[in-house]
């Protein structure tokens, strides 16, 4: 059991830093590249966990509905269209992985070690933001042509690009998700107390935030800090709506002009990009939703000919893809799933007061409003999945008293 957890601390250490270097390789009929082999690893310590559980094998809500909406959708696209390889794998990886975070044991000193592989994660993705922003923006690009003709694409000022951190060799929008939750995760450890490292830390990581460019990630960072201080101040709240409103009032009429004469505003905000989300879904709703409102199509609008040679790209809104994949049985199956974190978060948030797993779960409904990102195979989203498992076990199973710092954690 020790080594199944020292493992997990292993894997959020190694994905980031390795993970986009390993070059891809084929492993029988898996295409293995860095996140994917790691996942592998962890997916192997299922077996050996069972055997040392006196062959029982803990199976949470999470895993059970996760298990339902990815077989769902794997027998709806093998009997409307044909099967395919890497999609047994994309499926198979995150059931291991939630099957392991529910048969490791955890003890507090596992928060403390966590927080730190986390912190070094965390200083790692600024210096790399630092220096892809002033330096050498090529620089950690795992040296595939994919990420670098992925940095070309997205310039958004002269000689300024997307910087996605450590995680650009591990695909286009690791890095948002990662530094949204890291942000999140460091924000509130100064939940009951402030404390100068993480603060200092979750300035670092909003430089990363800023400075990635994706839009939805500024909006992440932005809504875990409405979350913060709105339970952080419950007697505050409405001199912190009205502060806040005359923050905004001052942003729009007195800074507005120069912000709307930026390039970040021109090539980030107000570009072109909301029409791949607006009309994508609208030829979605008036030409395909009708045709198989309840089980779909099979497969993603992005694969889908027909779709595809109406609009350039495939439907741009998560949720909406989803259902034109797998039609409404899906989407109700994956907020059934959604429906069992949150259910896990509210009884973290009974014990411990802490609600940062609501501002995750409320983030990822944004992220999908606006972008395609719907399966946890990310890493921030592997990240808050395993601490809400380690919240969950210690402070609401095992009943340690949540601390003001992971140094003071105490027993009921």
């Amino acid at each position: 059991m020790n080594l199944a957890r020292k493992y997990a601390l292993i894997f959020f250490l190694s994905v980031p830093f390795a993970g986009g270097l390993i070059p891809e390789f084929q492993f029988g009929p898996i295409l293995m590249e860095g996140e994917r082999l790691f996942l592998l690893l962890m997916a192997l310590f299922v077996p050996y966990l069972f055997v040392i559980n006196n062959f029982v094998l803990k199976v949470s809500s999470l895993t059970v509905w996760l298990f339902i909406y990815y077989a769902y959708l794997f027998i709806n696209r093998l009997i409307q269209d044909t099967l395919v390889m890497p999609e047994v794998i994309n499926f198979s990886l995150p059931i291991f992985l939630m099957l392991y975070f529910d048969n490791i044991d955890f003890k507090p000193e596992d928060y403390k070690k966590f927080t730190i592989v986390l912190a070094i994660v965390g200083v790692g993705s600024f210096l790399a933001s630092f220096i892809q922003l002033t330096i050498d923006p090529f620089f950690y690009s795992g040296g595939t042509q994919e990420a670098i003709d992925h940095i070309t694409h997205y310039e958004v000022m002269p000689g300024v690009y997307r910087n996605n951190s450590l995680y650009r060799g591990l695909g286009a929008n690791e890095g948002a998700i990662a530094l949204g939750c890291l942000s999140t995760y460091f924000l509130f450890q100064n939940f009951y107390r402030y404390q100068t490292k993480y603060l200092i830390l979750t300035g670092m990581l909003a430089f990363g935030v800023f400075v990635i460019f994706a839009k939805y990630c500024w909006l992440m960072f932005l809504i875990a800090g409405m979350f913060f201080l709105y339970h952080r101040y419950p007697k505050s709240r409405t001199s912190l709506m009205i502060i806040g409103g005359i923050v905004l009032f001052f942003i729009y009429f007195f800074l507005f002009e120069q912000i709307e004469q930026s390039a970040i505003y021109k090539n980030r905000i107000s570009a072109e990009t909301y029409t791949g989300r607006t009309e994508s879904s609208r030829i979605f709703f008036e030409t395909f939703f009708a045709r198989k409102p309840i089980f779909g199509f099979g497969v993603s609008s992005w694969d889908f000919p027909e779709y595809l040679s109406m609009f350039y790209i495939g439907i741009h809104v998560g949720f909406f893809d989803i259902l034109f994949r797998g039609g409404i049985i899906a989407i109700i199956l994956l907020i059934i799933f959604w429906i069992q974190v949150w259910r896990k978060s509210y009884r973290v948030y009974e014990k411990t007061g802490n609600p940062m797993f609501f501002a995750f779960i409320m983030n990822y409904f944004l992220i999908n409003s606006t972008a395609v990102f719907i399966s946890i195979s990310f890493y921030g989203y592997y990240m808050m999945l395993f601490a809400l498992a380690m919240y969950y076990k210690l402070f609401v199973i095992q009943g340690y008293a949540f601390p003001a710092s992971i140094d003071q954690i105490k027993t009921k």
